[in-house]
């Protein structure tokens, strides 16, 4: 059985080894870089520029990789605190999992089933901000700046297909979708 965040801890893990490998190129490639390079382009300008470009590229690419992980981990965290909390539910007859691949939906953060059947798919999601609907999609804000979810991610339409996907897979009647948001404020007003 898997445990929460597992998964996304995961996901940190091959992140952050793809940061130190972008790392280490551009490492490579400032020791060493002009010297091969200049073998292959006789031209100790061209080797050089060359090498400055390879470096540059991989550090911009080794932060792109260390801030995902952040945020998968910051993610991770949020998992754990949602799924001790419903593991609490166990003790009342509940069947709670966690971490359940999803065909093109990813993973389902959390299962929960009601001692009555009822079943409850539930998505966590974390960060910091206020919660707003903003053209009929969940956004975060911080002061007056909007912002969409990471990569354009349509937040409601991802729980609301994992739970179709679940429903589908179970062969049960209705998967109840959930949205579950850690540190972050939820605007009720609309």
């Amino acid at each position: 059985m898997a445990k929460p965040g597992q998964l996304t801890r995961g996901m940190a893990r091959q992140r952050r080894i793809k940061a130190f490998f972008s790392f280490g190129l551009a490492l490579f490639m400032i020791a060493q870089g002009d010297s091969i390079l200049r073998s292959l382009l006789q031209s100790d300008s061209q080797a050089w520029v060359l090498s400055i470009i390879i470096s540059g590229v991989s550090i911009l690419g080794g932060n792109h990789y260390w801030e995902r992980a952040n945020r998968a981990i910051q993610g991770a965290k949020a998992e754990e605190i949602v799924g001790e909390t419903l593991n609490q539910l166990r003790a009342y007859a509940w069947t709670i999992e966690h971490d359940i691949p999803v065909h093109h939906w990813g993973n389902i953060d959390h299962l929960a089933i009601s001692p009555s059947g009822n079943y409850y798919c539930i998505d966590t999601k974390s960060g910091r901000g206020t919660i707003i609907l903003h053209k009929n999609e969940l956004s975060k804000q911080y002061g007056s700046k909007i912002y969409s979810f990471p990569q354009g991610k349509n937040i409601l339409k991802a729980v609301k297909g994992q739970a179709a996907q679940l429903k589908k897979n179970n062969a049960v009647d209705w998967v109840n979708p959930v949205l579950c948001f850690v540190g972050s404020q939820v605007d009720q007003s609309t």
